[in-house]
């Protein structure tokens, strides 16, 4: 590896890494065809016109359903209403101002690229900072950085948060940014407000506003880093700014948007993550779960057997005797990194959210992927280096863990493309002009928007209540003689469409032609 000791020819490798691992996520953005309802509720949230709800018993043109999830001709950027909607939610708005200047730049348009163009633009500034993190953390050895960047970049877990139109691209930037700011000071030892603490400040208010997780990662590098300075005389001074630069940060973000507090505290999310965080019963089955998901797909299964490699080359050298003079290897940007990696994931594990589908789960980890990977790939050099100077053993190891990966892509382990829907999206359109229900249950209606692409496709859309117990009476519907109904899985929803029947002479019976999440659909004719 000769060829990476010229700068030239190592910068040349590196951005053609990135490339690389830009055209793969491209790539799987282009196979992403439906929309998971966060993803849904990313654009009704944004662009809300009239903050429509399902009213019973009532059609509804489609242009209205259209018109929340899109920037109409006329509107303003408004970004005050995307503030105000999501209050009303558990999450700050910066991500969605961003989404909103997307799609006011795109008016009249729904697609899921203006989502994804987001989470592309903050994975390139990623792999960027992943890059750089790495130069700082090993210095001789820029192998570390190459196996870094193409494992990282072929990972289906990080893959599956681009393909996610949330914020959580864009947290991890801001994440990578304030440990990127941290590291370099360490590592030129400038720790001044022009290139360290005005910057920390800055990101700090930011990723406050893009995510509450944010805290989580803030709180690990300003420990570390803190408790650092103040045991060295000549920074004491400096450790209590640089955690009033990050105390400050977030202090203006709350200023900014004060509902955050009831979002943390009393928020159902908040709440949740409290409850998990003080029930110590669930500990291990939480990092069971959160280590097992980071081993299956940001390792696509090579970490377990990655982690006991390092640990058999280690052993061996925790018994070899070092001289006294002999100075550390370990840097204290290295040590932050490892602090911060393993504290948010830990942290996380006890409060991130535990679904039956690891798909849900696996956001909440995102902004340590890239570290975690990073510090496996210089652990692995590091013990193998003490005992052999020639590197054929970690290369060809992680040669073997890339392989992994590409079998994990091309196994999908990407997960948010939802490939099928493009049947249910056509499926839709060849009935464009039919008379369609929806029997929605009023406790949980927000269900409806999982299939609000689908629902786009046709003319106008009637919608009941489930608990609706009138008669059918709406002239087209008792007129109708071929009916699409999307009914919510209950026994009420049976009920009305046997009282469509009993009140249309043109249809006699149903039958069930189609599945989605939420609903069943059913022909009635």
């Amino acid at each position: 590896m000769r060829f990476l000791k010229n700068d030239l020819s190592y910068k040349l490798t590196m951005w053609f890494l990135i490339f690389i691992s830009m055209i793969v996520a491209v790539l799987f953005c282009n196979e992403k065809q439906g929309f998971h309802y966060d993803e849904n509720y990313s654009y009704y949230s944004t662009n809300v016109t009239y903050g429509l709800w399902p009213t019973d018993n009532e059609w509804k043109e489609v242009d209205e359903i259209t018109s929340e999830f899109v920037v109409n001709e006329g509107e303003t950027l408004n970004l005050g209403l995307v503030k105000t909607s999501q209050s009303y939610d558990v999450h700050p708005p910066l991500y969605y101002y961003v989404l909103r200047v997307v799609c006011f730049l795109s008016k009249n348009t729904f697609s899921k690229w203006q989502g994804l163009i987001i989470n592309l633009f903050f994975y390139l500034l990623c792999l960027i900072l992943l890059w750089k993190i790495a130069d700082i953390a090993v210095k001789q050895n820029r192998l570390v950085n190459l196996f870094t960047i193409l494992l990282f970049g072929l990972s289906a877990g990080y893959l599956s948060t681009i393909t996610f139109i949330r914020m959580y691209s864009m947290l991890t930037f801001m994440c990578f940014v304030l440990l990127y700011i941290a590291m370099k000071a360490f590592d030129n030892n400038q720790w001044s407000f022009k290139s360290c603490f005005i910057p920390t400040l800055i990101v700090s208010c930011l990723g406050f506003l893009t995510h509450y997780y944010y805290m989580v990662f803030a709180f690990f590098v300003a420990a570390y880093v803190c408790l650092y300075l103040v045991f060295h005389r000549e920074t004491r001074v400096k450790a209590f700014i640089y955690g009033g630069s990050v105390s400050v940060g977030i202090l203006l973000a709350i200023l900014y948007y004060p509902v955050c507090l009831s979002h943390i505290f009393s928020g159902y999310r908040g709440t949740e993550a409290t409850q998990a965080f003080m029930d110590v019963s669930n500990t291990w089955d939480r990092i069971n779960f959160f280590t097992q998901m980071l081993n299956d797909f940001t390792f696509s299964g090579s970490f377990f057997v990655l982690l006991l490699i390092i640990l058999l080359f280690a052993m061996p050298l925790a018994y070899k005797k070092k001289k006294s003079a002999q100075k550390a290897d370990i840097t204290p940007a290295q040590i932050l990194l490892f602090v911060v990696s393993v504290g948010y994931f830990l942290t996380v594990c006890k409060t991130g959210m535990v679904p039956s589908n690891p798909a849900e789960a696996l956001r909440y980890e995102c902004p340590v992927y890239g570290l975690v990977i990073l510090l496996v790939v210089m652990s692995l050099f590091a013990v193998t280096d003490r005992i052999s100077k020639k590197k054929i053993i970690p290369v060809m190891l992680l040669v073997l863990a890339v392989a992994c990966q590409v079998y994990g892509l091309c196994n999908n382990k990407v997960f948010f493309l939802y490939r099928e829907d493009v049947d249910n999206y056509e499926w839709a359109s060849e009935r464009a002009d039919s008379d369609v229900m929806f029997i929605y249950n009023p406790v949980n209606s927000w269900m409806i928007w999982k299939d609000s692409k689908e629902l786009m496709s046709y003319e106008r859309i009637f919608f009941i209540s489930m608990n609706n117990e009138d008669d059918i009476t709406d002239e087209e519907i008792c007129n109708s003689d071929n009916l699409y109904v999307y009914a919510c899985r209950s026994d009420n929803s049976e009920i009305i469409m046997q009282k469509v029947i009993d009140n249309n002479k043109n249809l006699s019976y149903y039958e069930k032609v189609g599945e989605r999440l939420f609903v069943d659909i059913y022909q009635l004719q």
